[in-house]
């Protein structure tokens, strides 16, 4: 509980359990938050690991990327870097899967379509230069494919509440499918 900084379970009013599981998935989703990758992708409050707002990585920080001219190129470049096919891919706009906060890194993409990174893709302004808010965060929706690797682990459905935590669902690769 020290880890957490839990004074202790009375506190909380929970059980030593409960306590020791909301440790877990702080330290968790604090590992997740500070393990990310220059260029990495994440898709943010969608159903699932295959749709939602989309976060790109720079620096070791996690930020967003703005819907201004947003399109079926960019979305393609996102979902083939997940991993998930590219056809039949649906690009979202104005925050469709929910208002963002935080940093936004890129704002006016402007993909081929045949990149593998979306960090290869040219954008209108440098890193970190935005004319956009909250409520114009791009999504992609990608249809098919994807999987993971044995023992990765995950948070879904991800949102940071209003008390700044990162909060969601812990899911497990287990026989190439997350649970």
């Amino acid at each position: 509980l020290q880890l957490c900084k839990l004074s202790s379970t009375r506190d909380l009013n929970m059980s030593a359990a409960a306590a020791l599981l909301v440790c877990l998935l702080a330290i968790l989703t604090s590992h997740a938050e500070s393990q990310c990758t220059h260029g990495d992708l994440r898709l943010v409050g969608g159903s699932g690991s295959y749709e939602g707002n989309v976060q790109i990585c720079i620096n070791g920080v996690w930020g967003w990327v703005c819907d201004n001219s947003w399109d079926s190129n960019d979305a393609q470049v996102v979902c083939r870097q997940l991993g998930f096919s590219t056809t039949n891919v649906v690009y979202r706009y104005y925050s469709y899967y929910g208002y963002g906060n935080g940093t936004i890194w890129l704002d006016h993409m402007y993909c081929d379509g045949s990149e593998s990174k979306l960090i290869e893709c040219s954008h209108a302004y440098g890193i970190g230069v935005t004319y956009c808010g909250y409520g114009e965060m791009a999504g992609v929706f990608c249809p098919f494919g994807g999987g993971c690797t044995a023992d990765d682990i995950r948070l879904a459905n991800f949102y940071t509440s209003s008390y700044g935590r990162s909060e969601g669902r812990v899911e497990v690769c287990h026989n190439n499918e997350w649970g």
